[in-house]
C-alpha cells in the first residue's frame, strides 16, 4: 500500500513538473513571438518610411526657421506654434500678410489657421481648422499627391488669376468645417482659401 501511495505521487508530481514545463515553454514561445511581431512591424515601418517619398522627405519640409511660441487662446498657454509673416501677398494690395498655424501644446501637436491681413490687422481664427504638419510645401507636391495626407499645407496661385490661394488639407479627426463655411457650400475637408481685399473665399479642392 506505501509502495503504491509512494507510486502516485511520484506520478503526480511528475504530472504537474511536466504541466508546468509546457506551460512555461508556451509563455516563452508567446513571448518569442510577440518580439518577433514587433521587428517585423518595426522593419516594415522603416522600409515604407525609406520608399514613401513623402515620409521620407518630411525632414526637409520642417520650416524650423518659422517656429515661434505663440500663445493659444484656447488652452491658455503659449505654446509652439509657426509663424509665416510677411512672406506672402494674400490679397493682392502688393503687401505681405501674415499667416499662423497655433499649436494646442499636445504631446500630438495639432495647429489651427490665423490669418491677419496688413490691410487691417485683424486675426481671423479658423478655431476648427487644424492640422498636424503645418510645413508649407511646393505646389509641385500637391499636383503630384493631390489629398494625401502628408500634404496639408501649400500657398500658390492656383487659378491664375495672380493672387496666392491657399491649400489645406485638414481631414483629420480634430479637424471640423467651419458652419460659415458651410453655408458656402464648402463640404470637404480639401479647401481652397483666398481673398478678394477683405473677403475671405472659400471652395473644396477638386
Amino acid at each position: 500500500m506505501t509502495i503504491l501511495n509512494s507510486t502516485l505521487i511520484n506520478n503526480f508530481c511528475q504530472h504537474r513538473f511536466w504541466n508546468s514545463a509546457r506551460l512555461y515553454l508556451i509563455k516563452i514561445c508567446r513571448m518569442k513571438f510577440f518580439i518577433f511581431l514587433t521587428v517585423i512591424l518595426f522593419m516594415i515601418q522603416c522600409s515604407y518610411a525609406q520608399t514613401d517619398p513623402i515620409i521620407a522627405d518630411i525632414p526637409k519640409w520642417v520650416n524650423i526657421e518659422y517656429m515661434q511660441d505663440i500663445y493659444n487662446p484656447q488652452t491658455r498657454s503659449v505654446n509652439a506654434s509657426y509663424n509665416y509673416s510677411n512672406k506672402w501677398d494674400l490679397d493682392g494690395d502688393n503687401k505681405k500678410d501674415s499667416l499662423f498655424f497655433i499649436g494646442n501644446g499636445a504631446a500630438h501637436t495639432y495647429f489651427f489657421l490665423r490669418i491677419m491681413l496688413s490691410s487691417d490687422g485683424l486675426a481671423r481664427d479658423f478655431s476648427t481648422v487644424q492640422i498636424d504638419m503645418p510645413y508649407y510645401l511646393p505646389v509641385e507636391t500637391l499636383k503630384q499627391w493631390g489629398t494625401n495626407p502628408g500634404v496639408q499645407f501649400v500657398v500658390h496661385d492656383l487659378n491664375n488669376d495672380g493672387v496666392q490661394d491657399i491649400y489645406l488639407n485638414f481631414n483629420n479627426p480634430f479637424g471640423y468645417i467651419p458652419e460659415a463655411w458651410k453655408i458656402k457650400a464648402v463640404k470637404t475637408k480639401y479647401v481652397l482659401l483666398s481673398f478678394s481685399g477683405k473677403k475671405l473665399n472659400v471652395k473644396d479642392y477638386h
